[in-house]
């Protein structure tokens, strides 16, 4: 491989390691969200008033996992059979597109790695919109039942 082939190689595997990057910070986000739902059900579980408010933390659980199944197969155990339970979403196929060419020696990426590139890229905007609307109208409206039953808790995404 030539200067050019080796720079497009590395220029391409640290554009796919940016998304990763991206996504993972989205995951976190996500999980960050999750936790603080568990922790104002456990707190409120105890006085019979708040099930409004417990039902509604568990609708946007379900709405969080819903959007959080699109990166990441939430079924997965950490087996090493799971590679054959669910099939690859986002993040496992921006990995394996990364470690794919990654393998590549120092040529460029193929032509095929460019266009599922293109794809992946299309579907990280959209799932990132998806995100941007979940914590922008869910989190929200969870957020003002909480304060209009008078409690002055806030779950910050």
């Amino acid at each position: 491989a030539n200067e050019a082939e080796i720079k497009a190689n590395v220029d391409f595997q640290l554009e796919v390691r940016g998304e990763l990057t991206r996504a993972a910070q989205m995951l976190n986000r996500i999980e960050w969200t999750r936790k603080q739902l568990t922790d104002v059900q456990t707190m409120l579980a105890s006085d019979p008033k708040n099930a409004a408010i417990i039902q509604a933390a568990k609708d946007l659980e379900q709405k969080i996992y819903a959007v959080e199944g699109k990166f990441f197969p939430l079924s997965l155990t950490g087996r090493t059979e799971d590679a054959f339970r669910a099939p690859s979403v986002l993040y496992g196929n921006l990995s394996n597109l990364g470690f794919i060419t990654e393998n590549g020696a120092n040529l460029p990426p193929t032509d095929q790695a460019v266009e599922l590139h293109k794809q992946l890229l299309q579907q990280l905007a959209d799932d990132q919109e998806e995100v941007g609307k979940l914590f922008g109208s869910a989190v929200a409206q969870f957020n003002a039942l909480i304060k209009a039953k008078g409690l002055s808790i806030t779950i910050e995404p």
